[in-house]
């Protein structure tokens, strides 16, 4: 105990003290964790598209899935990465772009195709960053990494190029090449139908007997994008145009087995593949069948624009219908749109319609217009 009058002096202890502050060793922090190991890439991928099995992704989604996040597994093997980071995927984005000048093509697939050895759209690219952009968010949701590795890598920007819907002489020309095929009552019923219902390549792909109403001019989408359901309808030519096809396939489908939904009858594609081989199986043409034939119409019709294919007679449907005055909430519903912007954006007017309004509206012509009448 202190003496009275004495002073403590506190130099001691507060040495002391700071002593114990220098001397205890904090713990260091974790280390954060802001890629992955190459080599778990394969396994985590198939937990990934596991998990899209019960969320009930579309079979497209799944692929996509499966092939874009497996060509980066393929390039970090390629190029010797054993840690799969920001500047990895920095790496692959920029090869994406810049792969098709490799002399083996991109993925060095030169010899399986002549698009491997082509400059990629801006859109690819960004579906790419996309889901690896979705990959790797779903890593860090399951605690595997602490930092997304694609935080600060932008996405490329895509130009807002609308697509040109057909002309009338396009459709007409169509039309005619469609007649002269190997299988002319089909072709001509798929072109009628995509054309006058706007649907998408793989919905087209996926109709069944069951799904067409061809008395009441409706057919029912099963699993459009985003497994949404939904019924169109067409009109009395595309109508006949299905109705001679499956005359020439000799299917009734006015048989009650049609109508049932559990039935063989019910359950067969209605666009079949062509007969080879003297005899004819089941096999429903597949989207990329579909697509085929209508790169072969176009180049027998003439047509030699970039955008030619199916999903322009999407657009032509769209642009055709909200010109002619159906409401945008109906066309949305029709074409099965999220949102409106998505139906104006395929609407693309027509370039010839654009012009034509111009040169009404010209100010220097209205102009002299108005000056004669002012005389």
């Amino acid at each position: 105990m202190p003496q009275k009058g004495s002073k403590v002096s506190s130099t001691g202890s507060h040495s002391s003290f700071r002593k114990t502050l220098r001397g205890a060793a904090s713990p260091a922090p974790p280390a954060v964790r802001a890629g992955l190991p190459t080599r778990d890439l394969p396994r985590l991928l198939s937990a990934y598209v596991q998990e899209g099995v019960y969320l009930r992704l579309s079979p497209r989604t799944q692929e996509a899935r499966q092939s874009i996040v497996g060509k980066l597994v393929w390039f970090l093997d390629n190029e010797g990465h054993a840690q799969c980071g920001q500047a990895e995927i920095r790496a692959f984005l920029t090869y994406l772009a810049t792969g098709h000048q490799d002399k083996g093509g991109r993925w060095g697939l030169a010899p399986e195709g002549e698009r491997f050895c082509r400059a990629p759209a801006a859109s690819t690219l960004k579906t790419y960053h996309t889901y690896l952009r979705a990959f790797f968010g779903w890593c860090v949701d399951q605690d595997l990494v602490d930092v997304h590795p694609m935080a600060r890598i932008k996405p490329p920007r895509v130009p807002d190029v609308r697509q040109q819907p057909f002309t009338p002489a396009d459709l007409a020309a169509l039309e005619a090449a469609a007649k002269h095929t190997c299988c002319p009552r089909r072709d001509t019923a798929i072109l009628l139908l995509l054309w006058d219902t706007g649907l998408r390549v793989s919905e087209c792909a996926a109709l069944t007997m069951g799904d067409v109403d061809i008395v009441a001019k409706t057919l029912l989408v099963r699993h459009g994008k985003g497994d949404k359901e939904r019924v169109v309808s067409f009109g009395l030519r595309a109508s006949r145009a299905l109705w001679e096809y499956l005359r020439s396939e000799k299917r009734d489908w006015t048989t009650a087995a049609v109508r049932d939904a559990e039935g063989e009858c019910a359950r067969r594609a209605l666009f079949e593949m062509a007969a080879g081989h003297g005899r004819r199986g089941n096999l429903g043409l597949t989207a990329s069948g579909t697509k085929q034939m209508m790169e072969r119409l176009t180049a027998m019709a003439g047509i030699t624009r970039p955008r030619r294919g199916c999903h322009t007679l999407r657009n032509t449907f769209a642009s055709s219908v909200l010109r002619d005055g159906m409401a945008v909430q109906t066309a949305q519903a029709v074409l099965g749109h999220t949102t409106a912007a998505m139906t104006y954006h395929y609407a693309a007017p027509d370039q010839g319609d654009v012009c034509a309004a111009q040169r009404r509206h010209s100010p220097v012509d209205n102009a002299k217009k108005k000056g004669k009448r002012g005389c």
